[in-house]
């Protein structure tokens, strides 16, 4: 891919786990999922933001944006150890951002007892349906093994301020999960979907987090691969939540990841500024629209854009007046609905 579109790291550095939260963001104005790994959890700040969806955490003084539950988790078992960058050194990681088509990718090798474990999973929020969130993952070694995949949800959430969720259900199947909280001070509902495919075997447990477990046995060389689906609803959206999250389903992977490119597709063309002869500043400045319309409100004209875009909860998720200043004029010219959301907003409040 031409290197104009894509944020990239080929290393790996502890210190640089929270800025690389905030630097490979992935987000379609409804929610912003922070540029993570799979594995990692609230240790290692991973947050699934959403944007206007406020409340009180126990023990604060100020409403902020309500991080939810990750539907995303996902860890690998090798001999007893979890294979977790955090804690285990690879041999090689690489993490990227396609800005062009706002997919987030890493690919991560381990070795274990003479063994190359490689990792690779792909992910992105859906810009065509706001609500979605999907990902493939694939495992591989270059000698026979078995390996534990624990995948689910996880319910311990990085928060600033303290808590913000009540859990008030579960329902568990074979291949889904669903689990339903409500917000501590004003009692608004949320309800967080998961399902993963070509994972056989599964039993679920409990916890922090909600997961299907499974061995799996490796072949030499041989990628073992399957997808997850999370879902993330509250207020309005949760009438039709369950049927939506169906239906994402059974469109595929393949079918929402396409639908989603060509809504970044569209994006671009209207949006794209292209200077000659400076590689760097055309990176920079794609990067800088690229967040722009990541976090931009493109359905709903009851949030603005907070001051740390939807990374987390710095600034509470404020909307400043930089928004005025800064940020409208670029969508007066690329997107007349979100200028005007933005603005039907600040007179709303």
């Amino acid at each position: 891919m031409d290197k104009n579109w894509c944020i990239e790291k080929n290393t790996f550095e502890k210190q640089d786990v929270e800025r690389n939260g905030s630097k490979f963001l992935i987000g379609n104005g409804f929610m912003g999922y922070r540029g993570t790994m799979e594995e990692y959890t609230a240790d290692q700040l991973v947050a699934v933001n959403l944007a206007g969806f406020f409340d009180l955490a126990e023990g604060s003084n100020w409403r902020e944006s309500v991080n939810a539950p990750n539907p995303l988790y996902t860890a690998i078992e090798a001999y007893g150890e979890e294979l977790n960058i955090a804690k285990i050194s690879p041999v090689l990681h690489k993490q990227k951002l396609d800005i062009k088509n706002g997919i987030h990718s890493r690919k991560t090798v381990f070795y274990i007892k003479d063994i190359n474990i490689t990792i690779k999973a792909e992910r992105f929020v859906s810009m065509a349906r706001e609500n979605i969130v999907a990902m493939k993952y694939s495992i591989s070694a270059d000698k026979p093994m078995s390996v534990v995949v624990n995948t689910g949800i996880d319910k311990n959430i990085w928060n600033i301020s303290g808590n913000h969720l009540n859990y008030t259900k579960e329902e568990l199947s074979e291949n889904k999960i669903e689990l339903n909280a409500e917000t501590v001070q004003l009692k608004n509902r949320l309800r967080i979907y998961e399902a993963v495919l070509d994972l056989s075997d599964i039993k679920n447990t409990a916890g922090d987090k909600i997961l299907h477990s499974a061995e799996v046995n490796l072949r030499p060389n041989e990628e073992f691969e399957f997808i997850k689906f999370g879902g993330i609803y509250h207020d309005e959206a949760l009438k039709n939540s369950k049927s939506n999250f169906e239906k994402a389903i059974e469109s595929g992977y393949e079918v929402l990841k396409s639908e989603h490119i060509s809504v970044w597709k569209k994006i671009w063309t209207n949006s794209d500024v292209i200077i000659d002869g400076d590689d760097e500043a055309q990176l920079a400045l794609r990067y800088s629209i690229y967040h722009l319309c990541s976090i931009a409100p493109h359905n709903t004209e009851k949030c603005g854009i907070p001051a740390r875009g939807l990374s987390g909860q710095v600034y509470k998720g404020a909307a400043f007046w930089d928004t005025e200043m800064f940020m409208l004029p670029f969508f007066q010219f690329t997107d007349k609905t979100v200028a005007e959301n933005l603005l039907k907003y600040r007179i709303n409040t």
